[in-house]
């Protein structure tokens, strides 16, 4: 009888890579090769548990410690893992939100989002908080975590577009004045959008504003070199699109 040892020695690395759960291998973004709605959420859930365990195991009250610094919950390798599954992860850490506040960390570091918070102490005595981020929404609180991120996953994050549109002009207009420093905060305004700002910096890019590069370069973690030319972004862009491309929401909207 015939043996074909290279298919039999392919079935039987694919066995091993499935029984350790590494089928799928990754990219220099750390995000699935195969990064269908099952793998990744397969990984996410192997991840998230790896997490969980290692944070149990250190004896500090586990994610729900709400006693002095929680530095360590997010510097350890299980976290970074969780975090390198990238964009296409989102929807999991969505799902999971609302039972794991501590998530909100791994959301701030997959999608670069910064929000903005302001608090004003009314003559009541009362508390009124702002977010720029969430125009129109008030809070006579702190405002709740969950309830931010899962505002934004579900709308905020579709205006992206025209709040890059807002702050380029006003960059421009500041630049124009000679207002170096009122210039520089429009770019970090502009870079604290996430990652869903990258298409749009890939087309002012493109037309030539070289000066974006390096908000493109911070925002995917320098995958793109902050002296890149406009056709390396490019480049970039087509090769990647697809794995740093936010899903649409899949959760309930916040109410």
């Amino acid at each position: 009888m015939r043996v074909c040892y290279g298919t039999w020695l392919t079935w039987a690395l694919t066995l091993l890579a499935v029984l350790v759960g590494t089928v799928a291998p990754y990219r220099t973004t750390g995000a699935p090769a195969d990064d269908t709605s099952t793998d990744v959420q397969r990984l996410f859930e192997t991840r998230y548990r790896a997490w969980r365990h290692w944070v149990e195991d250190q004896d500090h009250g586990g994610l729900e410690s709400s006693s002095g610094s929680r530095d360590w919950i997010y510097d350890n390798e299980p976290y970074r893992q969780l975090v390198a599954l990238g964009p296409r992860s989102l929807p999991c850490m969505m799902a999971r939100l609302r039972d794991e506040n501590a998530l909100s960390a791994a959301l701030h570091d997959v999608t670069k989002v910064k929000f903005h918070f302001h608090n004003q102490s009314l003559a009541s005595g009362k508390e009124h908080w702002s977010i720029d981020e969430l125009p129109g929404v008030q809070w006579s609180r702190n405002p709740n975590v969950t309830e931010l991120w899962l505002r934004w996953w579900n709308d905020e994050r579709f205006h992206t577009p025209e709040r890059f549109a807002k702050f380029y002009a006003e960059r421009q207009a500041l630049l124009q004045q000679g207002d170096a420093k009122g210039a520089q905060e429009k770019c970090e305004r502009i870079q604290n959008l996430g990652i869903p700002v990258l298409p749009c910096l890939l087309d002012r890019i493109g037309q030539g504003a070289t000066d974006l590069v390096p908000i493109l370069s911070a925002l995917t973690s320098g995958a793109v070199k902050p002296d890149a030319s406009p056709a390396d972004c490019a480049k970039w862009w087509n090769a990647h699109k697809q794995e740093w491309t936010l899903p649409p929401a899949t959760t309930d909207k916040a109410k």
